[in-house]
């Protein structure tokens, strides 16, 4: 954080960071139940390099989970 103020900030304060597997879809309505917003930081992994589905199953369908949930 480049401004000291905004760690501090009113929004920062009520940050709740929830993990949950997307491509699980009965997860994620109880990992969002409550939130006003959603941030999503998903990506294939790097670890699965050779998996070619993973860009579909993760960019794709899991984000996909996430929006209908």
């Amino acid at each position: 954080v480049n401004d000291k103020h905004m760690v501090f900030s009113p929004a920062v304060k009520r940050l709740e960071i929830v993990e949950c597997d997307l491509e699980k879809p009965s997860e994620i309505g109880p990992a969002i139940s409550n939130s006003s917003v959603v941030i999503c930081c998903i990506g294939a992994s790097e670890k699965e390099v050779l998996d070619v589905t993973g860009p579909y199953r993760i960019d794709y369908q899991a984000t996909k989970n996430l929006i209908d949930a």
